[in-house]
């Protein structure tokens, strides 16, 4: 997780950005946000070496 300090640096629509990411998917855990991101990119599921061990 970064600092405050260096999202203070940033530039304030990247902090805004940032944040909003945070907010949506800073709560899930890992097999969660594998799961939302192959389920929205079905293409990083077909390349996913891991969704082939499977």
């Amino acid at each position: 997780m970064p600092s405050k300090r260096a999202l203070a640096d940033l530039p304030g629509d990247i902090n805004q950005d940032i944040a909003a990411v945070i907010e949506q998917y800073g709560s899930l855990g890992h097999e969660e946000l594998l799961r939302t991101v192959y389920e929205k990119y079905p293409a990083y599921a077909r390349e996913s070496r891991r969704q082939k061990r499977r």
